[in-house]
């Protein structure tokens, strides 16, 4: 398989108006490194939907792209709802435990939590962003399954597949449910017993696939929430000068190929 899992470098959170949170690598992340920014916070925004709101930079000045971002807003205002996102990067620069990646929102918001993930892939490989999904609902119950995110129809190759969740105004303790074909890399909330806070909840599959549902579900004792679920599936392109199982070649390299006259 090209993507491996290789640490959960762990999340940060905070209940402070401001426009960025910042989280440190556990270990050193090496060039070539895949990593994954997920991130949560209250909406800026002021419409359902996709969005564009969120962007990651690290200290080192390696490259992040947006894989997803999603956004619930209950009554179109900005820090009614919440907005989800996650972000991807092959290291080019080395980073280590003094260094740090930023979510960078595009006003000031209160609740944010991020976490970050480190895989490997195969040596030269750059990444694409293949399809996004995602769902939101306004008062969603407990157990509820609207929270449900397809996709179908994708060439059968292997994809890294990552999901961000978030439920607003959380002054309850919730349980998770996660999705079995999901490894769950974190479920916390941003201030506990706090009616503004959000809770915020990441996941990953990596598995070869032309389609799946992502569904985590969260019960809890009463009452509805409003929340947001994104899905991102990226995948490896393989180089000009390979051809690595498992890759998709893309209609620019194979132009190239063939033009150079290596494919006819």
């Amino acid at each position: 398989m090209a993507f491996s899992f290789v640490e959960n470098h762990g999340t940060n959170k905070e209940q402070t108006s401001n426009t960025s949170l910042s989280i440190a690598p556990a270990s050193t992340i090496p060039v070539g490194a895949v990593l994954v920014l997920f991130a949560a916070c209250d909406n800026i925004a002021v419409s359902t939907g996709d969005t564009t709101t969120h962007s990651v930079t690290d200290s080192q000045s390696n490259t992040w792209t947006r894989v997803s971002e999603k956004t619930f807003s209950d009554a179109g205002v900005a820090l009614d709802g919440v907005t989800v996102s996650t972000h991807r990067c092959v290291v080019t620069t080395q980073l280590t435990t003094g260094d740090s990646i930023t979510l960078t929102i595009s006003s000031a918001t209160t609740a944010k939590i991020i976490g970050l993930t480190e895989f490997s892939v195969a040596a030269g490989s750059t990444l694409e962003t293949t399809t996004t999904t995602g769902a939101t609902k306004n008062e969603l119950a407990s157990g509820g399954t609207d929270l449900s995110a397809a996709f179908s129809g994708l060439t059968s190759a292997e994809y890294l597949i990552v999901s961000s969740a978030s439920i607003e105004s959380v002054t309850r303790t919730l349980t998770l449910s996660e999705d079995a074909d999901y490894t769950n890399l974190a479920d916390l909330v941003s201030q506990s017993a706090s009616s503004g806070a959000i809770w915020g909840s990441f996941r990953y599959r990596i598995a070869t696939l032309t389609g799946d549902t992502v569904l985590p579900t969260w019960t809890w004792a009463s009452g509805t929430c409003d929340a947001a679920h994104t899905v991102g599936v990226i995948h490896e392109v393989v180089s000009a000068g390979g051809n690595k199982a498992g890759g998709l070649v893309n209609v620019a390299q194979l132009k190239s190929l063939v033009n150079g006259g290596l494919v006819n």
